[in-house]
């Protein structure tokens, strides 16, 4: 436990060199990958997990800096998470790098549902529950967890790819059906 002025003294003066090689991307994932092993360490998420994606604050110049509009914080670096949803602990971080964001290696996946599995690598095969957004929810991504122990909730978007047919069909319901 240390002060909030101490934390603050400490954060000002942080910077982040290059630590495992010269590409562009190296400074911040040498940090990156010095921080995750001790997430890891220090915690075991309870059942329930989550993934989304965050924004980290910042203004500077990095090839990597993302703008999405509508956000609270606008312009930083993306990063998707995975969490524990009874704490909020994250367990799991990956940096959107764009093109050279290090996912697994399955051309036949699409970028969601790589994400999602190269973020529950560490937890897979044991009995996980996963709460995703729309963003990621599809049939795909459920059978691949499903071959990983792992159950997946979420909303769906009715009009996504590989969706059955049955859910496409938009049916008029009279009032007070369900």
């Amino acid at each position: 436990v240390l002060s909030r002025g101490r934390f603050l003294q400490i954060f000002w003066s942080l910077h982040v060199g290059v630590i495992n090689g010269p590409t562009r991307r190296s400074k911040i994932q040498g940090f990156i990958d010095l921080l995750l092993p001790l997430f890891q360490l220090f915690s075991t998420p309870s059942k329930a997990v989550s993934i989304d994606e965050a924004m980290i604050a910042f203004r500077g110049r990095i090839f990597f800096r993302q703008y999405i509009r509508g956000k609270p914080t606008p312009w930083g670096i993306k990063a998707y998470v995975l969490s524990d949803c009874d704490t909020g602990y994250l367990y799991s971080v990956l940096i959107y790098y764009g093109r050279e964001t290090e996912l697994i290696n399955r051309p036949e996946l699409n970028h969601t549902t790589k994400v999602v599995l190269t973020l529950m690598e560490p937890i897979a095969n044991m009995g996980y529950d996963l709460y995703t957004d729309r963003f990621y929810t599809s049939p795909i991504l459920a059978l691949e967890l499903a071959a990983i122990k792992t159950t997946l909730t979420g909303t769906a978007m009715a009009n996504r790819k590989d969706m059955p047919q049955a859910l496409k069909q938009k049916r008029k319901r009279k009032k007070g059906d369900v």
